[in-house]
């Protein structure tokens, strides 16, 4: 590795237009986003193309088993390989020399060329067009309205993923009953056992997780909805959940702004911000063993 950096650095040397290495390294930051997200590292085997210096760089920072940027806790095998740290925790040896890896040794010299410079993200390829600083890409990859998306009904048992414009298509052919496309949705319960589901909801082009949870433990009955999309988008719209008695003798409501989905549900319904009720409140809107619940989502 440092016999062909110092190739490159004689090259530069011979061409005065050329910036020297270290330059490149140096200052606040180095964008090279736009030309490693048009150019692989495939395209130059097969065509020959030369990388420039920046993405000489950038190909250093490249894991070589998932094949994503480096920009921090960047580990080495016996041999001086780098190795992303996700992958080489379950490595033992390395996936190109098949030397033991180093347990602990870090490349902090390039973790110190990697914090100058700035990454596209790593859902470039399904669409996303953002590039940020090391120190600022990992918030953002928690965020991206582009990352994968589990199943939003049934995570725990569906091994579904796919990007978010995806998934209603796969409700519909596996989960068609938790799918709901009227902007009023019509619960009615007959056990009161604690069991939970989730539904989705489409609206306008729009996509809404209704959550419903009964906790049999603290006798409390929850409901609230989750706004699936861009973080930004979830405060543009409001929700209403409503339980009634089919005599029309009482009703109770509760509105509120969606939620985004970078937060978590749970901590949502433990922190009670959501329509939450008692249970002993709630059994007397009960009419001939049943509870009748609606949930309409709208603009602000």
């Amino acid at each position: 590795m440092i016999l062909q950096r110092l190739k490159y650095a004689n090259q530069f040397q011979k061409d005065k237009s050329a910036k020297p290495l270290r330059h490149l390294i140096s200052g606040s930051s180095l964008n090279i986003s736009s030309s490693m997200s048009s150019l692989s590292v495939e395209d130059i085997k097969t065509t020959g193309t030369s990388l420039s210096p920046e993405d000489e760089v950038m190909k250093e920072l490249e894991c070589p088993v998932c094949l994503d940027f480096m920009y921090e806790n960047i580990r080495m095998c016996e041999a001086g390989h780098n190795i992303c740290f996700g992958c080489s925790d379950k490595l033992n040896t390395c996936p190109l020399c098949r030397k033991n890896m180093l347990v602990g040794t870090r490349n902090r010299a390039l973790e110190k060329m990697a914090s100058r410079m700035t990454f596209p993200c790593r859902y470039h390829t399904a669409g996303c067009s953002e590039s940020y600083p090391a120190t600022l890409l990992s918030q953002h990859l928690l965020v991206c309205p582009r990352r994968p998306y589990s199943c939003a009904v049934d995570a725990a048992n569906c091994n579904w993923k796919g990007q978010l414009h995806q998934m209603v298509s796969h409700l519909q052919e596996e989960h068609h009953e938790q799918l709901w496309a009227e902007q009023s949705v019509t619960f009615v319960y007959t056990k009161f056992d604690g069991t939970n589901m989730d539904v989705l909801h489409v609206l306008g082009g729009e996509m809404f997780l209704i959550h419903r949870r009964i906790d049999t433990t603290k006798q409390l009955f929850y409901a609230t909805v989750q706004y699936l999309g861009r973080e930004e988008n979830a405060k543009q719209f409001k929700y209403t959940v409503r339980i009634f008695r089919l005599d029309g003798r009482k009703s109770v409501s509760y509105q509120d702004m969606t939620f985004p989905d970078t937060q978590n549900v749970d901590t949502i319904l433990e922190s009670a911000n959501c329509a939450c009720w008692c249970m002993d409140f709630v059994r007397s809107f009960i009419t001939n063993g049943e509870l009748w619940c609606t949930v309409e989502v709208s603009y602000l």
